[in-house]
C-alpha cells in the first residue's frame, strides 16, 4: 500500500506515536487494577464438531452453524454502493447476533454490543451525515465491520482467526471465564487493533481527522448501548469495566489514528506494528484483573 502522507513528517511521527501508544496502554492498567442462509462451499451436512457448534451455551444446529458461515461470507455481498453494502453487513451481523444469543452462545457477547451499535448509531449517521471526504466516511466504517466479520467466518470454519480474536474466541469457549471478560476482549481487539489496520487499509490521511471525529464522537456519545444491549441479551452488567472506554475512549482514538497513519509507512510499519500488539496486552491484563 503506497503511503498517504509526506515523506518528510512521518519519520518521527511513529516514534512519538510509540511513545504515546505505551503511555495510554499503562494508564489502562493503571485505571482498571479497566440474505437467507444458504450452505457455505465445502461445508457438510453432518453435525458440526463441538468447537465450532457451541460456545458455552446450547450447542448450534448443522443449519445455524452453515447460516452463521454463509452470512459471514463478505465475498457475496452485492452491489457497487459502498453504504448498501454496509447495510447488508448490518443485517447479516443482526441474524447472526440473533443466533448466538438465541444459544446463550458467548461468541455474542462482543455481536450484540457491535450489532446494537452499527444499527442504532452508524447507520443512520453514514446515511445522515455530510462528510468532509465522502469516500473516507463510506469506507471507514463498513472495513471496520467487515475486518469482525471475517474473523466470524474464520471461527465458524474452524479456521485459525488473528491473534487478538483468538482470544476472544479461546475465552468465549472457556466456561469458567467471567462473561465480562469475554465481551471486553473482544472491544479491545476492536478498538485497539482492528481500528489502526482499517485505517491504513482505506488509505487514510491526516485531512480526515475531522470526519474520524465525527464517527468517533458519535460513538462515544452511545456507547451506553452496550452496556443495555448486553444486559438485555445475556444479562450481563458491563457498566463497571465499560466506565473504562468512556474515560479513556478520547485518548485511545487518537492513538489509534495516528497508528493508521504510521501503518501506511513501510520502514516504521514494523515498529507500529509492535506498538499496537503491546496496547493490546497491556489492556488485556489490565481486563483481566478489572472483569476477575
Amino acid at each position: 500500500m503506497q503511503a498517504t502522507t509526506t515523506g518528510e513528517r512521518p519519520a518521527r511521527r511513529p516514534r512519538r506515536s510509540a511513545l504515546r501508544g505505551m503511555l495510554i496502554g499503562t494508564a489502562l492498567a493503571m485505571v482498571v487494577v479497566s440474505t437467507a442462509p444458504v450452505a457455505a462451499a465445502g461445508t457438510s451436512e453432518a453435525d458440526p464438531p463441538p468447537s465450532v457448534s457451541t460456545a458455552c451455551g446450547t450447542p448450534l444446529s448443522a443449519s445455524e452453524v452453515r447460516s452463521v458461515v454463509a452470512l459471514s461470507d463478505t465475498s457475496t455481498l452485492t452491489g457497487d454502493d459502498p453504504l448498501d453494502r454496509f447495510d447488508q453487513q448490518v443485517t447479516r451481523t443482526r441474524r447472526i447476533t440473533a443466533i448466538l444469543v438465541r444459544h446463550q452462545d458467548r461468541r455474542g457477547l462482543f455481536a450484540v454490543g457491535l450489532d446494537a451499535m452499527e444499527r442504532t448509531v452508524m447507520q443512520p449517521l453514514l446515511r445522515g451525515t455530510t462528510f468532509h471526504d465522502p469516500a473516507f466516511g463510506h469506507a471507514f466504517t463498513p472495513e471496520l465491520l467487515r475486518r469482525y466479520l471475517a474473523t466470524v467466518h474464520d471461527e465458524f470454519l474452524g479456521r485459525p482467526t488473528p491473534p487478538h480474536w483468538k482470544r476472544y474466541y479461546d475465552l468465549a469457549h472457556r466456561c469458567d471465564t467471567p462473561p465480562a471478560r469475554v465481551a471486553m476482549a473482544g472491544y479491545n481487539a476492536h478498538l485497539t487493533v482492528d481500528i489502526g489496520h482499517t485505517l491504513a487499509t482505506v488509505d487514510t490521511e491526516l485531512r480526515h481527522a475531522p470526519d474520524y471525529a465525527t464517527v468517533t464522537g458519535a460513538l462515544l456519545k452511545h456507547n451506553s448501548l452496550v452496556v443495555k444491549a448486553t444486559k438485555e441479551a445475556y444479562g450481563v452488567d458491563l457498566s463497571g469495566v465499560w466506565s473504562l472506554v468512556a474515560t479513556t475512549g478520547p485518548v485511545m482514538y487518537t492513538i489509534v489514528f495516528v497508528n493508521g497513519l504510521a501503518l501506511q509507512i513501510p520502514p516504521v510499519r514494523p515498529i507500529v506494528q509492535a506498538e499496537i500488539a503491546l496496547v493490546w496486552r497491556t489492556t488485556d491484563v489490565a481486563l483481566t484483573v478489572a472483569t476477575a
